[in-house]
């Protein structure tokens, strides 16, 4: 007859499975984020070596009407829009692949991002035959490659609450599983 698996535990061994949490935990845990208020940049790194100033410029709570234009905007209905709009200013020649984004964060956790991709509708003028229809509330930047050091680009993304979720409480910048700066 077998013993049950947890008579054949001795107290060493117990108190050390017991650690187990705590110490993937600490191994885990990153330095403390820099605070930072709206407004203010933080220098990220977004490639090994590579940095980046980012600036959280305003933290926008649109109205559920604002999606309605949107494909399939039923599935939006309880949920409020939050226009996050931002500045990079490239300090240096960056790699085009970044680790890293900005994230924004209500009680619940991260709110989820929204990507609204232009559409294309016939324009009906033979020398221009398509017109490019975007999310004019808030378009994503573009272009900051082509930057020389110093230049900024300037963007703006589409965050969701949860269905009756309340307002966020800050925008981080994170990097895998560590946050590396707030903005309050």
């Amino acid at each position: 007859m077998t013993k049950p698996c947890l008579a054949t535990r001795t107290p060493a061994v117990l108190a050390a499975v017991a650690l187990l949490p705590v110490l993937a935990l600490t191994a885990c845990s990153s330095p403390s984020a820099e605070e930072r208020t709206m407004g203010q940049s933080a220098s990220v790194e977004v490639a090994e070596g590579h940095h980046v100033d980012v600036t959280v410029l305003a933290l926008e709570a649109g109205s559920e009407a604002d999606l309605a234009e949107l494909k399939d905007s039923a599935k939006y209905a309880g949920r409020t829009p939050y226009y996050l709009r931002y500045r990079y200013t490239k300090t240096e020649e960056a790699k085009a692949s970044w680790s890293g984004a900005l994230e924004v964060h209500g009680d619940g956790g991260p709110l989820t991002k929204l990507s609204v991709l232009p559409s294309f509708e016939a324009s009906g003028d033979p020398d221009d035959p398509l017109r490019v229809c975007t999310f004019e509330k808030c378009e994503e930047s573009t272009g900051f490659d082509e930057l020389p050091t110093g230049g900024s680009v300037e963007g703006c993304r589409i965050f969701l609450t949860d269905k009756g979720g309340g307002a966020p409480n800050d925008v981080t910048w994170v990097d895998g599983n560590r946050t590396l700066v707030i903005w309050k």
